[in-house]
């Protein structure tokens, strides 16, 4: 759950990621984004980018801590 809070968080602030509090605020959002084909692009490149800078993230992660932990499991 802290990864998908922590990358809802950075699509947000990346302007990747649109929140709505209430169902009148989607149907708004939703017509927007279906009447605003640049609107849509725009949020779909914001995302995606996002998306890309973090891709692997996780084999980097896990590569760098095997890296460092091997030797002490070994030794």
């Amino acid at each position: 759950l802290h990864n998908f809070q922590t990358i809802a968080e950075m699509l947000l602030q990346a302007g990747g990621a649109i929140v709505v509090h209430s169902a009148e605020e989607l149907e708004s959002r939703v017509e927007w984004l279906l009447q605003n084909p640049a609107g849509r692009q725009d949020l779909g490149l914001r995302a995606y980018r996002v998306i890309e800078q973090h891709r692997g993230a996780t084999a980097k992660t896990m590569g760098l801590i095997s890296k460092y932990w091997k030797p002490r499991l070994d030794g």
